[in-house]
């Protein structure tokens, strides 16, 4: 996978934009052939409350952004956890609201325990340098944040990207449970952040729906 990635993000940017239109297409072709009756659509943003997002997936049920488009059966949803009680939510909070170190933070205590036991940890950091560069980089979030409002991935990064992802599908992705809560899959840094800093609105892609969902997707957010 890694392999896979150096080679995208080393890749010319025509080749990188006609992934991202295959991408695209995979995604809403998958969707029409699902919900043929264009009440779901993984390729459109949606503005809702970051309190309106109260349950993270658990480590166990992990979705990716290619899976887009999907109803996907199973327990994900009934063992999704918490967000109040994630490692990284508590972590940001005695960040942002306690103004404390980093380094006294779970998140970074967890990482680097799981560093030295030979372990990747908290996107693949694999030295206690590579943890610090991580806090740098959800510290220069949260001023972005704080300073210039909260923004789309279009609004940030326009159509260049070394990931060869439509913006949409860049956005903070949520799944849908069988009782049509917002269940969070990706972007938790930007999610936190927002709930923590009181945000009224983020942006968000719907990426997968439970088989047992029953209702409408515009009837929820």
């Amino acid at each position: 996978m890694q392999l896979l990635k150096n080679i995208i993000h080393n890749s010319p940017r025509p080749l990188i934009k006609l992934i991202a239109v295959g991408i695209k297409t995979i995604v809403w072709i998958r969707s029409n052939k699902i919900f043929g009756d264009g009440s779901f659509n993984p390729l459109k943003t949606y503005c809702i409350n970051p309190n309106d997002i109260s349950y993270i997936v658990s480590q166990d049920h992990k979705f990716r952004v290619r899976e887009s488009g999907k109803k996907i059966g199973g327990e994900w949803d009934i063992k999704a956890e918490q967000i109040e009680e994630h490692i990284l939510y508590k972590s940001c909070w005695m960040r942002y609201k306690e103004n404390m170190d980093w380094e006294k933070t779970p998140q970074y205590k967890h990482s680097l325990e799981k560093i030295k036991s030979g372990e990747s940890a908290w996107h693949n950091c694999n030295s206690k340098e590579d943890i610090d560069n991580r806090c740098e980089y959800v510290d220069n979030i949260c001023k972005s944040i704080k300073n210039k409002g909260y923004k789309d991935q279009y609004e940030i990064r326009g159509e260049s990207n070394k990931y060869p992802y439509p913006g949409s599908l860049r956005e903070i992705s949520v799944a849908v449970s069988r009782h049509g809560e917002f269940i969070l899959i990706d972007g938790r840094h930007r999610l936190f952040i927002a709930k923590i800093l009181c945000l009224d609105e983020i942006t968000i892609h719907i990426s997968i729906i439970h088989e047992d969902f029953n209702g409408r997707v515009k009837d929820i957010i």
